[in-house]
């Protein structure tokens, strides 16, 4: 999953796949050690057994391969998955993914438990020529079931080398369809992406941390603050599992003029501070998106947005990954990379982050529940939804992030927890009746499984919006056909 680095001069980082976990560099000096004489004895011994394996064992092995097992087999000792030994060709598909390239079928992915889902269609991708769509569950990778396997072994089957093919069953709306096979290319993702929402609020969406993302937020943010400026930020970064340390920094300085980015502890206990300096106060209330693939620089950036920041900043989604570890890069003289794990870090106010991961302010779950929380937060005047075969929109703002809308028989439904949202309420499943339960106050509205205004689309329920309205009348559905619905909430009057 996602690593915390530190290198020297080539600081690099891998995305297994757009919109998934990378490789997070911390960019240091790294130390030349001296290996102690119980190391050099070690590794006579180990050479010894080589010697003799390559020179006598039945099946001829050779001493490449012994070698690169015997350094897997050590890095297997530390049950570390983020010290890895990578080939020079690993190398290299980690150095172009520095840049937001990769080679794949052209999708971002999100995950919620154990179950994958499309977030996003690259135009022209193989993913667009095969009909895929945000919002479609992958139920299989080349016939191996999906939720068998973990994020970053998911993310290693879909990729693989240019040119090769990988077989996708998915779920679209409940129904199974027939598989279908890509062919892998080259793709490249922008890292930023922005635009001004209805009411003068800014949403800006990182996909990485990589070496021009911190130039290109730097102008995001300088254009929405030009007439008529931005009242409130809303800042995404559900599903970016991080990149550089220096870009990190560089967009933590766009939020305040000076303050600790975070502390790392080495392995004797010694704390040291990573400052940001010579920042700008961002000067709005700031609202940063989260979810379980923010990891690494994601983490780092939103707990030091929070922590310094406290009475302008919120977290809204859910727990984040939890990597937070450091980990030192050498490049290898006889060829290779060795990533070492040699410190962990907490955010200004020493909270951990490994293996636990940043508990967000408010909870909010699914694609779209999410930004209506964040627009509740900043006292957004209006929410506006607006779904379509290609997209969903709120407040303008397109949110490339799955499809929490379905229409079925001439009716639209739309995720519970959406439409809870939307009125300030919520909603609940009772496992005992079987059912969901949206309230706000004392309305309910009770639907139990089977009922004709329920759907339940591979465990995610689907609400008939005119059922909820009839109860929950400030939702107002302005537009309903066949290829729209448009849904409205008047907040300030």
């Amino acid at each position: 999953m996602a690593s915390c680095v530190r290198k020297g001069a080539k600081a690099m980082k891998r995305r297994w796949l757009a919109g998934a976990l990378t490789l997070f560099l911390l960019l240091a000096t790294m130390p030349v050690y001296h290996a102690a004489d119980r190391v050099a004895d070690g590794a006579a011994r180990v050479q010894e057994i080589l010697d003799l394996l390559s020179r006598h064992h039945v099946s001829g092995v050779s001493v490449k391969a012994l070698e690169d097992g015997a350094i897997r087999g050590m890095l297997a000792v530390l049950k570390d998955p983020y010290t890895q030994y990578f080939t020079d060709e690993e190398w290299e598909r980690f150095r172009q993914a520095v840049e937001n390239e990769f080679v794949g079928i052209g999708i971002t992915v999100r995950q919620e438990g154990a179950r994958f889902f499309v977030e996003r269609v690259v135009p022209q991708s193989p993913a667009a020529a095969g009909g895929l769509e945000a919002g479609d569950e992958i139920v299989a990778v080349d016939g191996k079931a999906a939720s068998a396997l973990s994020f970053e072994e998911f993310l290693a089957r879909v990729r693989g080398p240019e040119g090769t093919a990988v077989t996708l069953t998915l779920r679209r709306g409940g129904r199974l369809l027939a598989p279908v096979t890509l062919t892998r290319k080259r793709i490249h993702l922008p890292d930023v992406e922005f635009t001004r929402m209805e009411g003068n609020i800014g949403y800006i969406r990182l996909a990485t941390f990589g070496t021009q993302t911190g130039q290109a937020f730097a102008n995001a943010l300088r254009l929405l603050k030009q007439p008529p400026g931005m009242r409130a930020l809303i800042l995404d970064l559900r599903g970016n599992g991080g990149g550089l340390l220096k870009t990190a920094r560089q967009i933590a300085a766009q939020f305040f003029p000076e303050g600790v980015l975070m502390y790392t502890k080495n392995r004797y206990g010694l704390e040291e501070a990573e400052w940001v300096r010579g920042g700008t106060a961002i000067g709005v209330p700031v609202m940063v998106l989260v979810d379980q693939g923010s990891a690494s620089a994601s983490e780092v950036l939103a707990g030091a947005l929070r922590d310094n920041l406290p009475q302008h900043v919120k977290l809204i989604g859910t727990r984040t990954f939890g990597k937070g570890s450091v980990q030192n890069v050498v490049e290898l003289k006889s060829g290779g990379v060795l990533k070492v794990t040699i410190e962990e870090y907490m955010t200004p106010k020493k909270r951990p982050v490994n293996h636990v991961g940043l508990q967000p302010d408010r909870v909010a779950t699914g694609a779209l529940a999410p930004v209506v929380a964040a627009l509740r937060e900043v006292q957004a005047d209006a929410i506006r939804v607006v779904f379509t075969p290609e997209r969903a929109t709120v407040n303008n703002a397109p949110i490339f992030a799955g499809k929490d809308g379905l229409a079925e028989g001439g009716r639209w439904y739309v995720r519970d927890a959406l439409l809870a949202e939307l009125v300030g309420g919520r909603a609940s499943w009772d496992a005992k009746r079987r059912a969901v339960t949206l309230a706000k106050g004392e309305r309910r509205l009770v639907l139990p499984a089977g009922d004709q205004r329920l759907r339940d689309a591979g465990g995610l329920l689907y609400v008939e919006v005119a059922a909820f309205a009839r109860v929950f009348p400030e939702l107002r559905v302005v537009k309903a056909d066949g290829r729209t619905l448009e849904l409205r909430v008047q907040l300030n009057r």
